[in-house]
């Protein structure tokens, strides 16, 4: 027992020796040396080949379009809102069209190709856009008001409907209090 202990007392010295001698001190000077020749090359690399001004170029134009899409929803939302307000069937129509319509534009810009909205749709799943099974639904009526101009929409109706889409504009972000 006391031979192995000896071993492993000797072993441990050993390499706490080593840690302390000039070669390991040298190793680890010649180690941080080429980790900063490594980083330099890295970032002239970067630079010569444009990539950091090309992924600074692509946040910048992300944001300055998402921030677009925000105004434009915004200012397209208010519209529904005043177009609810006037409580006239046509205008109560004309809002549901437009939220209808304000959605699909933002899927389509968001990246989802179809050749209507219910295309589209059919490609989503409920975790994509959570209230889809609801967005269908309405997509009923709004097909039934196209497809009937004399189809009676109630003020409830139309509040429920936009009541939807409102909350798919907030979950996306797009619409705020």
């Amino acid at each position: 027992m006391d031979t192995i202990l000896n071993i492993l007392h000797s072993s441990f010295s050993w390499i706490a020796t080593f840690e302390q001698s000039n070669l390991v001190f040298g190793l680890k000077i010649l180690s941080v040396l080429i980790s900063l020749g490594l980083i330099i090359l890295i970032v002239k690399l970067a630079l010569k080949g444009n990539v950091v001004k090309a992924q600074m170029m692509r946040y910048q134009t992300f944001w300055e379009a998402a921030k677009y899409e925000k105004k434009q929803t915004l200012r397209i939302w208010k519209k529904i809102i005043k177009l609810l307000k006037m409580h006239e069937e046509n205008g109560r129509k004309e809002a549901v069209l437009l939220a209808d319509k304000l959605l699909q534009e933002m899927l389509e810009r968001a990246g989802w190709v179809g050749s209507d909205l219910d295309e589209i749709l059919s490609k989503m799943s409920s975790v994509q856009l959570p209230n889809r099974e609801k967005i269908i639904a309405n997509r009923g009526i709004v097909k039934k008001i196209v497809s009937d101009p004399n189809l009676q929409l109630s003020h409830n109706e139309a509040v429920q409907i936009l009541l939807v889409y409102e909350k798919t504009f907030r979950d996306f972000g797009l619409i705020e209090d």
